[in-house]
């Protein structure tokens, strides 16, 4: 969930800033991973199309590299 969200997202899915959900996302590939799920949590369409957005926007670009 990129941002902090208003509800409990549940232990299990990353969320924060956007240079917080990179960096966890390149420790994984440090311990050998190289494919990963990507699940947008959201409440509505409208939240799930931001979050998609936002990911796309703020956390793939920090990932280029």
């Amino acid at each position: 969930y990129v941002g902090e969200p208003a509800w409990e997202v549940g232990r299990r899915t990353l969320s924060g800033k956007p240079e917080v959900l990179a960096e966890s996302l390149r420790e994984y590939g440090a311990m050998g991973v190289d494919q990963i799920q990507v699940r947008f949590r959201s409440r509505g369409r409208s939240e799930l199309v931001d979050q998609v957005a936002a990911f796309g926007a703020e956390v793939g670009p920090l990932l280029n590299g």
